[in-house]
């Protein structure tokens, strides 16, 4: 089974540092195959079979975080989407929402614990700011440059919400899912 693995704030500010080449090494060592990594922000590519965890998410998740603990010094959480799932999240991006220098789109990729429509709420989208729409397994964010500012994002950082989540650009999430496509 494939699957997009999402490492939470590594190679941030120097702080949680892991070498993709080693990862990949790391990885491709406990079982997994066409361990793919993109940018150095914790992107993964991989397929599983029954003896990496196969099917079972929840199973490739502990293999993944207690490697880079054991591998890499590096506490972290790492989101496990199956492919099928990171597709159907990044087909609900708007192909207007860019990031560039007019406006900023991020998908804020949810751990199970938050995976809920109520997380708007949570959230608090400012109304003629922030556009934030759920869709099962993240938040989809469009803002204009001018209010970046002023988005309620800007209030979540060291929440308990802020923690149960991992954000990517959809210039990211578009790469990654074009390779998807060329990989599966």
């Amino acid at each position: 089974m494939q699957y997009v693995a999402l490492l939470r704030g590594i190679n941030v500010g120097g702080k949680n540092p892991v070498a993709m080449a080693d990862l990949r090494t790391a990885l491709t060592d406990r079982g997994f195959s066409a361990v793919q990594t993109y940018i150095a922000s914790g992107n993964v590519l991989l397929s599983a079979d029954e003896a990496a965890g196969g099917s079972d998410a929840d199973a490739i998740q502990g293999v993944f975080e207690d490697l880079l603990r054991t591998e890499f010094s590096v506490d972290t959480r790492v989101l496990i989407l199956p492919r099928g799932r990171w597709l159907a999240i990044a087909a609900a991006v708007p192909a207007a929402w860019q990031n560039d220098s007019e406006q900023k789109s991020d998908v804020l990729f949810l751990f199970p614990e938050d995976d809920t429509p109520e997380i708007i709420q949570r959230l608090a989208p400012r109304e003629g700011i922030d556009d934030a729409r759920y869709v099962p397994g993240a938040v989809l964010w469009n803002i204009e440059r001018r209010n970046q500012t002023r988005t309620a994002l800007m209030r979540i950082a060291g929440t308990e919400t802020y923690r149960n989540l991992t954000i990517r650009n959809v210039n990211t999430v578009r790469k990654l899912t074009a390779l998807c496509a060329a990989k599966w």
